[in-house]
């Protein structure tokens, strides 16, 4: 497949059915990446998780 970077983050939101990766969740971690302190929530990165694995698993 060879996706990354934002192309990931829609994947991820078209397989979970659900925005959380190209907007709070993922766009955290696609920032964070280049940071030399990152911040993210950890609560929303949970939740992002857990919508994501009841859809698409």
């Amino acid at each position: 497949m060879g996706l990354s970077d934002s192309a990931w983050a829609e994947h991820l939101n078209y397989t979970g059915k659900t925005n959380y990766f190209t907007t709070n969740a993922g766009a955290q971690l696609l920032q964070a990446r280049f940071a030399k302190v990152v911040a993210v929530d950890r609560e929303q990165q949970i939740t992002a998780v857990q919508a994501w694995l009841k859809v698409a698993l």
